[in-house]
């Protein structure tokens, strides 16, 4: 029998830095689920949720609320990193570029 796909919502979670990962993915949507993630992190850069030079939740905190996979979320991380939102800082974690300074 064919179900059709709910979203999957996780509105009272934390990552490991402390910041809500409320994270939404339709799974029945056009969008693939790693194009939803990187959306809703983009949407939370630019309205400020994640400050420049703050660090996003990690990829393992993203795991865990979102249910996405590891290669799901490192690619939704890299269309954040190829748009200039964020900066892969190895062994320490994803942080927000300051678009300003950049500029």
């Amino acid at each position: 029998m064919l179900t059709r796909a709910r979203p999957r919502l996780f509105s009272d979670t934390r990552g490991a830095d402390g910041y809500r990962v409320p994270v939404e993915i339709d799974y029945g949507a056009r969008e693939f689920p790693y194009q939803q993630l990187a959306a809703q992190i983009r949407a939370r850069i630019e309205s400020g949720e994640y400050p420049p030079g703050r660090m996003i939740p990690s990829i393992q905190a993203l795991v865990r609320e979102t249910g996405l996979s590891i290669m799901a979320i490192r690619r939704a991380i890299s269309v954040l990193e190829e748009a200039g939102l964020v900066e892969i800082v190895p062994s320490r974690g994803t942080f927000v570029l300051d678009r300003d300074a950049s500029q």
